[in-house]
């Protein structure tokens, strides 16, 4: 029997958090897979909780990208506020390499390219993903999708949210410590965030700073650019990562810079 609030037929629960919770559904209409996430029933009369919620619901809508995950529809006023995205099929990028181990080269590339992709039209919205983890990279058909309820922030945003996720350094540039950066740094950070990822996917693991990868030589040189420890030799956003890789052309405007580190004499 159809949920009377979604009007969508639920399943299983697929993941909880602080603020929501997130159910397999489907459309009994049209018989299409749905996901559903909506605030916790409990918190339906805790009016900090709907504003987050709320909030959550406005950076993620009119997202469209064919690697960001996609509301389909959303209803911020309801009794318990829901949205409704695109079926999350399968489990992470996380569990596919752990089941599959690392990936061919041309496979790892398209998809850090596609990512650097969404991540552009994010900067585009004058926002940013503050958690690009292999686990929010989920499975939705035959391809991946970036999670963005809960991880998409707007540039003039704290990177505040209940029930992020746990920093993980390793995926994190060495000026960050942790994977939220602060709102005015995080267009600095695409390009180790794609040099992070195709790491992982070529290797199996996260980067370590400092270490040699035992990658091909031709993995080894995008890594030691993508993963320049220097954010000031480090490009700019992804815009201009994805030129730097060959992908398109070249931006029109110069790099942003990070303001310049004088020494005292």
């Amino acid at each position: 029997m159809p949920d009377p609030a979604t009007g969508l037929s639920l399943g299983w629960i697929l993941e909880e958090d602080a603020v929501g919770v997130c159910i397999r559904a489907s459309d009994p209409a049209t018989g299409e897979p749905r996901t559903l996430r909506r605030l916790r029933a409990e918190h339906a009369s805790d009016d900090a909780a709907r504003l987050l919620f709320a909030e959550e619901v406005r950076r993620v809508q009119g997202i469209d990208h064919p690697f960001l995950l996609h509301v389909l529809r959303h209803d911020a006023r309801a009794r318990v506020p829901y949205l409704v995205t695109e079926p999350i099929d399968g489990g992470s990028l996380e569990q596919d390499v752990a089941a599959h181990g690392p990936w061919e080269a041309a496979r790892a590339r398209a998809l850090v390219v596609g990512v650097l992709g969404a991540l552009a039209h994010l900067e585009g919205r004058r926002q940013w993903h503050a958690a690009l983890l292999p686990r929010t990279l989920v499975r939705v058909g035959d391809g991946w999708r970036l999670v963005t309820f809960r991880h998409v922030r707007a540039e003039d945003e704290a990177g505040r949210a209940k029930g992020r996720p746990p920093p993980e350094p390793s995926f994190a540039a060495p000026e960050t410590r942790e994977d939220h950066p602060a709102p005015t740094k995080a267009r600095w950070l695409s390009m180790w965030a794609a040099g992070s990822l195709w790491a992982y996917l070529r290797t199996g693991h996260p980067p370590t700073r400092g270490a040699n990868l035992c990658v091909p030589e031709a993995d080894r040189r995008a890594f030691e650019h993508l993963l320049e420890p220097d954010p000031y030799r480090r490009t700019a956003d992804a815009t201009h990562a994805l030129s730097e890789l060959g992908e398109g052309p070249p931006p029109a405007a110069p790099h942003p810079t990070l303001p310049l580190r004088l020494r005292p004499r």
